[in-house]
Formats: structure tokens, C-alpha cells, sequence
């Protein structure tokens, strides 16, 4: 039973940080790479457009927090694959 709930905190730590470093990550490089023209949306905020990827207000274009955290993550994975192809043949 301690295993279980060991387990099972060990993952929710596990998918918090990976959840927050990949929003992070995500809205900085988008912010980076659109040199400031797309605002990304506060993390957790599913009121504004629960199901949409983009949106606009007024004409400030809008980026879904789950693109930044999709973003983030694709880049930390690529990170650590290519780390570890490169470390693997040397």
C-alpha cells in the first residue's frame, strides 16, 4: 500500500514539473520566435476558449497554453534524444 501511494505522488510530482518547465519553456519560445507578436494564455486558464488552439482579441492573436506546453515538451525531448544519440557514439 505505501508503494501505491509512494507511486502514485512520485508520478504527480513527476507530471507537475514537466507540465510547468514545458509551459515555460513553450511560451518563451513562441514568444521568441513570433518576436512578441503571439500572447500566450495564462496556464490552466480553460475559461476564455476551452477547445480552440488560437483565438483573437480585438487583433492580438492568441496561443492556447497546451500549444506552449506541447512546444516545451517537443523541445526537452529533443534535447534529451539528442544527448543521448550523441553521448551514445562517442
Amino acid at each position: 500500500m505505501l508503494e501505491a501511494i509512494l507511486g502514485f505522488f512520485g508520478r504527480l510530482i513527476w507530471f507537475s514539473i514537466t507540465q510547468l518547465l514545458g509551459y515555460w519553456t513553450g511560451r518563451a519560445t513562441i514568444r521568441a520566435l513570433s518576436l512578441g507578436s503571439l500572447e500566450v494564455s495564462e496556464y490552466g486558464y480553460y475559461n476564455q476558449r476551452p477547445f480552440k488552439l488560437f483565438w483573437r482579441r480585438g487583433r492580438q492573436l492568441i496561443v492556447s497554453f497546451m500549444v506552449a506546453i506541447g512546444v516545451g515538451q517537443f523541445l526537452w525531448f529533443g534535447a534529451y534524444f539528442g544527448t543521448v544519440v550523441y553521448l551514445s557514439r562517442g
